[in-house]
């Protein structure tokens, strides 16, 4: 009997002690941090699904991308085999007319061009002359 009046004595003590730590003042600060987690748990949940949002925007324009630079790939190939087709062409008209290469063609034409601006600077100077000429005779 003194075992149990001990035990329920230490119980009645244990429990008036933890009603005394339960006190209104802790248990509002503890409600005060519980509100404020709450908010802070809340702007977090909307910032990561704004995140969410970007990322998926960011996915769809790097899809995008990935498609716009496919088809830029394709046209590329494309171009490429047009531009070896015209080369061979242009390469095989030269060889009818007796060049080895368009290489060979262009230099001709780069030469002719240099000719003709020999011939239009020696033009220009016998006109300067002419007009010396009528100058020595005028005066």
């Amino acid at each position: 009997m003194k075992v149990r009046f001990l035990h329920i004595t230490i119980i009645i003590l244990l429990a008036a002690l933890f009603v005394s730590c339960g006190s209104s003042e802790a248990i509002g600060m503890i409600d005060q941090l519980r509100a404020d987690q709450d908010q802070k748990i809340a702007a977090l949940s909307t910032q990561i699904s704004a995140d969410e949002e970007k990322i998926a925007s960011i996915r769809s324009e790097i899809n995008t991308l990935k498609k716009q630079v496919s088809a830029l790939e394709t046209t590329l190939s494309g171009l490429q085999k047009e531009f070896e087709f015209t080369y061979n062409t242009i390469n095989e008209f030269v060889s009818y007319a007796g060049y080895e290469s368009s290489d060979d063609f262009l230099s001709l034409g780069r030469d002719i061009v240099g000719v003709n601006q020999k011939i239009d600077d020696f033009n220009a100077r016998i006109a300067a002359l002419q007009d010396l000429m009528k100058q020595f005779i005028d005066q």
